[in-house]
């Protein structure tokens, strides 16, 4: 009984102090890797590229960076150290690994050589998973990419392979692996959910169409959408297929084809669905968006003008669409949306359609940044005192932390801006 006692009385007093201490993951000094070789007691290091004001960066450090058994992981496994990319050394490390965007994870080994990387915000169980991948020789990015050349057509390997420098952050340095990847898929595998994620995925990669209008698998999605509809939404669905079809579209026009511009149309017209398509992150967060406002309508208004040459039925379809955004800023902002004021080829009938758009926008919101695309216009028709009394509406202010707009009024400012003389068209 005494014993027992004795015992329960260490634990009440050692219990509280043993709980309250706070378990860290344990960081090596950040010099040590500028240094030739990396003399840390673990064969692999963990450099954690972050900095002050990265929400992602805040984020892992709030949440997973302080989960025990990630903890417990990287301190059993790795020799880990934290780089604040905005120090002196932590650049010069930053500048030697490529570390682009952050947080990333890289993973090297005692040579200072990269074996593998992850790129993002990831809950614990999932950021232990990609720990155990950088652990396994055969699985790392390293492995993979020296395995490339005799795996091309090994669609699951390059499956793969495609995520993992998706998740690494380094897939646009590397598009043409996406490309081979799709190249060995079979076609037997098309209808397959397996390869209906991928194309959904892949097909149109961050606005690189990865696939064109004529490849196999963009071909068989045309004649039968029915698989991706099983595990996709129309919209989705629509964003993928309209993308490829409206770069069709343009080539087609550029090249006067009219057979290949009325077969991208009638994809348009089948699968359009919405005028604003949110891109889509894995996980389902919106990460951009792109606009095709009442595409359909006006795929059919330029083939009016452009291979038929009927400007009654051009105008007519001109008028139906205008009608429709005629009172929605937004869809008049993008529609009106101009970059290139100095070499500009654009014809006069897309200069004067758009002045009509900002026009309009304007007068729903007198805001700096139409009135930008509305001065741009007139400025390229030839109408330079109109074109300055609408940059005289602009506020410096208001372009500071605009992107399209800010071009356009950086162009503009030495042709219009004070002490210019007038110009002629």
């Amino acid at each position: 009984m005494f014993t027992h006692c004795k015992i329960l009385l260490l634990l009440c007093v050692l219990g509280p102090i043993a709980w309250g201490q706070q378990v860290s993951i344990s960081y090596g000094n950040e010099a040590l890797l500028l240094e030739e070789h990396i003399t840390g007691s673990k064969p692999l290091s963990l450099l954690f590229f972050h900095y002050n004001g990265c929400p992602g960066c805040v984020e892992m450090e709030k949440t997973t960076m302080r989960d025990t058994a990630v903890i417990a992981f990287i301190n059993n496994h790795f020799n880990a150290y934290s780089i604040n990319t905005l120090s002196k050394n932590g650049k010069r490390i930053r500048e030697y690994y490529k570390a682009g965007p952050q947080p990333v994870f890289i993973f090297i080994d005692a040579n200072k050589e990269e074996v593998h990387r992850v790129c993002g915000i990831f809950p614990p169980a999932v950021f232990i998973e990609h720990m155990k991948t950088a652990l396994s020789p055969g699985n790392t990015l390293k492995a993979q990419t020296e395995l490339l050349p005799r795996k091309a057509a090994d669609y699951r390997f390059l499956e793969r392979y495609v995520r993992d420098l998706h998740v690494a952050y380094t897939l646009r340095d590397s598009l043409h692996v996406i490309k081979k990847a799709f190249e060995a898929f079979p076609e037997s595998m098309y209808a397959d959910s397996f390869f209906t994620r991928f194309f959904m995925d892949f097909a149109v990669y961050e606005q690189d169409r990865i696939l064109d209008f004529h490849s196999k698998p963009y071909q068989f999605f045309m004649n039968d959408p029915g698989p991706l509809y099983k595990d996709f939404d129309s919209s989705r669905v629509a964003y993928v297929m309209c993308q490829i079809a409206h770069d069709a579209l343009q080539k087609a026009e550029d090249n006067s084809d009219e057979k290949e511009y009325l077969a991208a149309m009638s994809v348009i017209k089948r699968f359009w669905r919405d005028n604003v398509y949110m891109v889509l992150d894995e996980e389902g967060d919106a990460v951009g968006a792109v606009f095709h406002y009442y595409a359909p309508l006006q795929a059919e208004r330029s083939y009016q003008l452009f291979f038929r040459k009927d400007t009654a039925a051009y105008n007519r379809l001109e008028a139906e669409f205008f009608e429709k955004i005629k009172d929605d800023y937004e869809a008049l902002y993008f529609c009106s949306a101009i970059m290139k004021v100095d070499g500009n080829t654009d014809e006069r009938e897309s200069l004067e359609r758009r002045l009509k758009y900002a026009t309009q926008g304007a007068a729903l919101q007198q805001s700096s940044q139409m009135y930008a695309f509305k001065s741009a216009y007139e400025y390229l028709l030839g109408d330079i005192e109109a074109a300055r009394q609408s940059f005289g509406h602009i506020r410096k202010k208001a372009m500071k932390h605009t992107s399209m707009e800010k071009v356009v009024y950086e162009q503009l400012l030495p042709k219009l801006g004070k002490g210019k003389q007038k110009q002629s068209g």
